[in-house]
């Protein structure tokens, strides 16, 4: 019935995190670093742009954070994963080259 389709995802999600928490926690610190690191943005500046708010991995880091706000984050990397790094000193170069 509907209300076993709509109670089935959520069921899921909650043991993801709840068989794993720390582990899930890990891995999206790392994650959140990787893309920090690969497009030149402080972990501040990816909570601003991931969710609005600027403390998002220390919230992440010390435990306080909902399972709606980790799908959100894991579909922002998503999203953005594709799209070139954004590195300034990178395009002042090319810029700089000659015939560039």
């Amino acid at each position: 019935t509907i209300r076993h389709a709509l109670t089935f995802p959520l069921i899921f999600r909650l043991l993801r995190l709840m068989l794993c928490p720390m582990a899930t926690r890990a891995n999206l610190i790392a994650s959140i670093e990787a893309f920090c690191i690969r497009h030149a943005i402080s972990e501040a500046r990816f909570g601003v742009l991931a969710c609005n708010d600027a403390k998002l991995c220390r919230r992440i880091r010390f435990g306080s954070v909902t399972l709606a706000r980790i799908e959100t984050i894991e579909a922002f990397i998503a999203a953005h994963s594709l799209a070139a790094p954004r590195s300034r000193r990178l395009a002042a170069a090319v810029e700089a080259a000659p015939g560039g």
